[in-house]
């Protein structure tokens, strides 16, 4: 019983303090910028940045799930561009690349050369232009599927719009 009634006391001056500076100016002021952030709409890179979130936990089963659809998309690839190529391996790495350039959406002067440089390097693998679609198409059905009701028309279309983005600047 003792104990009870001093955490009791000390739960009462805990939320008295802050109810106080709840209701302080600051507090007041806190409080209205929060409202307004939740009132405002997500943009296109919050979008990304958000459903990325979810499956980016275990980049190397995304790339395992994005080879796979890639190479149903395109049969004719592993026998191709990745007849020599450790896929496993290839698929974490451009899951990495992918989160990469998520992290660095808001950063076009980061981003930006490396995409150039990655393109150049895709150039001497034998990527071609025609590869380009089928990839984003692979990443996007990926993205659908693990991400699940949270991929709905406003995240898919942010994601055309940085695949797009991505692919002409490669």
């Amino acid at each position: 019983a003792p104990a009870e009634k001093a955490w009791k006391a000390t739960y009462e001056t805990i939320q008295a303090t802050m109810l106080g500076a709840a209701d302080s100016p600051r507090g007041r002021e806190l409080a209205a910028a929060f409202k307004k952030r939740q009132a405002a709409p997500e943009s296109p890179a919050d979008t990304v940045r958000r459903t990325w979130a979810i499956v980016s936990g275990d980049l190397p089963s995304m790339g395992a799930d994005f080879y796979q659809e890639l190479f149903s998309l395109a049969p004719d690839l592993p026998k191709t561009l990745f007849k020599h190529v450790d896929v496993k391996a290839q698929g974490l790495r451009t899951m990495q690349t992918v989160d990469t350039a998520v992290r660095l959406l808001d950063k076009p002067s980061e981003l930006v050369p490396a995409l150039v440089a990655l393109g150049e390097r895709h150039a001497g693998y034998g990527t071609e232009a025609a590869h380009y679609p089928v990839v984003g198409q692979a990443l996007l059905t990926v993205l659908k599927r693990r991400v699940g009701a949270g991929f709905d028309a406003p995240a898919e279309k942010a994601w055309k719009a940085t695949y797009e983005t991505i692919q002409a600047t490669m």
